[in-house]
This record gives C-alpha cells, structure tokens and sequence, in this order.
C-alpha cells in the first residue's frame, strides 16, 4: 500500500497538471470569463497572494504563521510549521458592475483555481517529543503555482458623431476585448533559530495577454458605409522574481510542559525590490472599408518584437498576537511602489498603491469533545487600499468586509486537515466611473501530515 506521502505526491502531480491545462485553454467554457473593464491597464488585476485562512481575516500577511498552513507572502513563517501541508485553492465572485452616468448594473460570475502548494517542515515534531525536547532550528521548504494577474473585458462604449435621422447617425463605435493573465511558479524556504525566522522564495513569472481594440465608424460617407481599424497585441512576460521576509515572535506566557509559548505577539515583515522582465509581443494593425466592396489594409504586422520591463518594489509590515487554539488578533500593512512599473511592449503610466487590513481568529474551545462548532475556527477582517490604476487622474480604491470559518477534518492517527471557507464582500473602482460592487467566495483543502522526515526508533 501506498504511503500518505506517496499518494500527497502523485495527488499533486495530478492537480498540478490540471492547472496547466487550464492555462493553455484561457477560453475554456468550463471556467466562466473575467469581465473587468480595469484589467486593461498594466499586467492586468493583481490576483492576492494570500490563501484561504488568511482570506478570511481580510489577508493577514507579514506576521500570520500557522504550524499546518502555508503563508508564502511572508517566507520566514515557513520555519514554524510542524506538518507538511498540501494546499488548493478555489474562488468564485459575482461582480456587478455600475456607472453612475447610465444609472444601469451589469451581474457577471467569474471563478479560478487560485492556488496550488506543497509545503512541509524539514524536521519532524515527532522527532521532538520523542526526545523530548524543542529543537532550537527549525527549517521549512515549500512549492507553489498560482495566478499573479487576471486579464478579461469585453467592453462597447458607442458615441454618435453628428446629429443624425436614426439610421443615418454617423456613430462612433470603440470595442475593447482583453484575455490571458500571467502566473508564478514559486520555491520558498524559512529557517527559526529560536524566535526569530527569516526566508526567502524565488519565483518564475509567466504568462501571455491579448489586448484587441476595434474602432468603427459608421454612416460616415453615406447611409450604410462602414469603416473600421483593429488593433491586436499578444504580449508574452517571462520573467524572475524574489522577496524576503522576517518574523519574531515574543513570548508573554509560557506552557513550561511542552515548551511552546502559550501567549505571544508576532511581529513581521516582507518585501522585494524592483525586478525586471522580458516580454514578446506580436502586433497586428488593419483597416477595412466594409461598403459594398470589403477591402482590408494591414497596417503593421511584426512577429517576436522583444523589450523589457520592471515591476515594482514592493514592503509590508504587521503584528498578531496569538493565544495558542484560542485567538488570533492582527493589523497588515502594505506599499507597492507601482510608479516603478515599466513595460516597453505597452507602456502606461501607474500610481503607488497601499493596503491597511485588520483581523481576527476564535476558537471557541479546540478540546470540545462532543461539540464540533466549538472546535470551528471563526474569522473576520476588514481592509481598505488604493490600486495603481487611475480613472481621470482620479485613483482607484477598493475596501471591504471578510468572513471565514475553519473546519477541522479528523483523519486517522489523529492527523487533522482542514476546509477553510471564505467570503468577501467589497466594493472596487470608483464612484464616477465603473464601479464593481462584488462578492467573492474562497474555498481552501489543507491537507497535512506528519510523517515526512520521521526517524523510527527501535529498543
């Protein structure tokens, strides 16, 4: 029979190559289309990094550490986990979409895989009660693949030109169509010496978007004629990225059997410098006169036209305090410096962004033998921040409310893995132009084990 570690393993490799099919088939029907007018501009919506648990506490980032969930926005608290953990991520949203001039809403669903990781601690706890004693070192790696932004509109914003009798209004018709996203695959490693971590990951961004704009006009010149210029990028990114993370945990109050520290606050920190990226673009430019004889004149045609680009530096900060199986209580804080962004193959010009987020775990009571909702964990978080995209010279802003459960699965030996809900509630974009007022909806399977790296012992 197969060991637990085995099946993880192969259950991996399978997920794993699902998630690649669905990259190569941006279009598939299976997934519903993004539609979001903002994912034009730069790389397209910056997808969170964080998962589902920490979802649920509005993205506690830079101080949250858990020993059987991975957190890989801050790599040091890699170094306190005790059990390998195999992570999924899913999310669904409803968005609709308003204007304020056409008093008018749009409802679209979209949905993704969000995230797909292997992270496990390199020395076992086991090893630790067996020789009774808490090891000083601690060392944990992890392997993880998921989407960094999210490309997908299907805009028509229609404008007459002149005064006209109905069908012989010269219009002007301006069609935006944006698909693709790009993606991280991303090595990560912390290390503890005592209570204090540091980490590191490495990642490998890539990806491919199509921006397509079709202009027409129509009735210019006489009833029926039509005149029309597409213009159709493909961009492909490839590129390296980085980021470095610290956490110090102080102790408030010790449990002198085990050793852990029953009260604490955890103090941490992440962040990268700018990092650079290549890209491939291809680019194809036509007009057409579809009157009574169609005629298409190609403009500009060009093939494998490389340039580069820079993405931002980027900084957090945060604290928690954590009362061990019963609270965890934290504020996040971030900066990206998006006024650093470059891409020869589309420039545009971005703003700095920030996010502020506050929030909160309970377990009512973890040793409930006979209740299970006492042994749920329930969250909350708020957050507020700015986007680098800007309407007008007026930045984009998004804020909103998160709620999340934790259920605890049993499995045997007394191994526990986890069903983390969450859902978000927010509004994003701004009041004078296309706002999305949305709900997204999280779902997290950990499942862990602690059988890596086990040395049995014989008498």
């Amino acid at each position: 029979m197969w060991s637990v570690r085995n099946r993880l393993i192969v259950l991996g490799f399978v997920l794993l190559g699902a998630f690649q099919v669905g990259i190569a088939q941006p279009h598939s029907t299976i997934i519903p289309k993004r539609n979001s007018p903002y994912s034009r501009f730069g790389l397209g919506d910056p997808v969170t990094q964080y998962y589902a648990a920490q979802t649920g506490m509005a993205g506690m980032a830079a101080s949250f550490n858990n020993h059987s969930r991975a957190n890989l926005v801050n790599p040091a608290s890699l170094a306190w986990m005790r059990f390998t953990a195999f992570e999924v991520g899913l999310s669904a949203r409803r968005s609709s979409l308003s204007e304020e001039q056409t008093d008018g809403s749009t409802d679209l669903w979209s949905g993704n895989l969000r995230n797909l990781s292997l992270a496990f601690p390199l020395r076992n706890s086991i090893n630790q009660v067996v020789d009774r004693r808490r090891a000083k070192f601690n060392w944990g790696m992890s392997f993880s693949l998921q989407p960094f932004t999210e490309v997908g509109y299907n805009l028509e914003l229609e404008e007459p030109l002149s005064e006209g009798d109905g069908e012989n209004t010269e219009t002007f018709v301006n069609s935006l169509k944006g698909t693709g996203g790009t993606y991280r695959l991303v090595w990560g490693n912390g290390f503890r010496y005592e209570n204090l971590s540091a980490g590191f990951t490495v990642g490998y961004l890539f990806g491919q978007i199509t921006n397509s704009r079709r202009v027409t006009l129509a009735n210019v010149g006489g009833a029926g004629s039509s005149y029309a210029s597409e213009f159709l990028d493909e961009i492909s990114v490839r590129g390296l990225t980085w980021s470095v993370g610290t956490q110090y945990q102080l102790v408030l109050q010790l449990d002198e059997d085990t050793n852990f520290a029953e009260k604490s606050i955890t103090f941490g920190a992440y962040g990268n410098s700018a990092t650079s990226f290549n890209t491939r673009a291809d680019q194809f430019y036509s007009r057409d006169n579809r009157a009574l004889t169609p005629v298409t004149d190609t403009l500009v045609y060009s093939e494998n036209v490389e340039n580069t680009g820079r993405l931002p530096a980027q900084f957090g900060f945060g604290a928690m305090y954590h009362d061990l199986n019963k609270l965890r209580l934290g504020v996040d804080a971030s900066f990206t410096n998006w006024s650093g962004y470059e891409n020869g193959a589309k420039p545009e010009e971005l703003a700095n962004a920030y996010r502020f987020a506050a929030g909160v775990e309970w377990i009512p009571d973890i040793e409930a033998f006979n209740n299970y909702l006492q042994k749920i964990r329930y969250r909350l978080g708020t957050f507020y921040g700015t986007d680098p995209r800007t309407v007008n010279g007026q930045q984009l802003t998004e804020y909103g409310l998160s709620l999340g459960i934790g259920l605890p699965l049993i499995r045997p030996r007394q191994q526990t893995s986890y069903i983390d809900l969450a859902v978000e509630v927010g509004q994003f974009g701004l009041q004078q132009a296309v706002r999305d007022t949305y709900i997204q909806m999280t779902v997290g399977f950990t499942l862990n084990d602690n059988t890596w790296f086990f040395k049995r012992k014989f008498n």
